[in-house]
């Protein structure tokens, strides 16, 4: 049985007609660089097939033990670095 305690936060998706929030291409731009230069420990823009199966498994209950929790789906953008 699923926990509906959990939450995922998604972080910036690569534009698409699913991106809630369309990036200008200048925005596009800089965002590539930034996640070039290291920004995200995943070196790329995130998928809505990310986002996707991060719902997917808190659906299906595949986390019994986890209660309340916010699941980060953002390639590593919060990890504290160095």
């Amino acid at each position: 049985m699923a926990s509906w305690s959990e939450a995922e936060q998604p972080a910036a998706l690569a534009a698409g007609e699913s991106s809630r929030v369309p990036l200008g291409q200048r925005d596009e731009q800089k965002y590539d660089k930034l996640i070039a230069n290291g920004l995200c420990v995943q070196p790329r823009w995130g998928l809505p097939d990310d986002i996707g199966k991060a719902v997917a498994a808190l659906a299906r209950g595949d986390f019994p033990f986890s209660t309340g929790q916010v699941v980060m789906v953002d390639g590593g953008l919060v990890i504290p670095r160095l």
